[in-house]
């Protein structure tokens, strides 16, 4: 049995911008680091007055525990 990902991996990023994911996804398998990504709805009641629509959705990038340090000097967040 597999232990759940929120004992195994951390979160090195979290966006609202896909494109911004986009990016941190492509400088992390240029790395070989794996990664798992998880979309989050913001607002699950169909959305807020004057709300965009663009930043109903939050990104959340995870990578394995021992490659943390690695994907924070990859991706310039340290």
């Amino acid at each position: 049995m597999s232990l759940p990902y929120f004992l195994t991996h951390r979160l090195v990023f979290s966006s609202f911008s896909a494109e911004d994911v986009l990016q941190v996804k492509e400088k992390l398998k240029a790395n070989d680091i794996s990664f798992l990504v998880k979309k989050k709805q913001s607002n699950l009641s169909g959305g807020t007055f004057g709300q965009l629509v663009d930043k109903q959705i939050a990104y959340d990038v995870y990578v394995q525990n021992e490659n943390f340090d690695l994907a924070k000097h990859v991706l310039n967040l340290l």
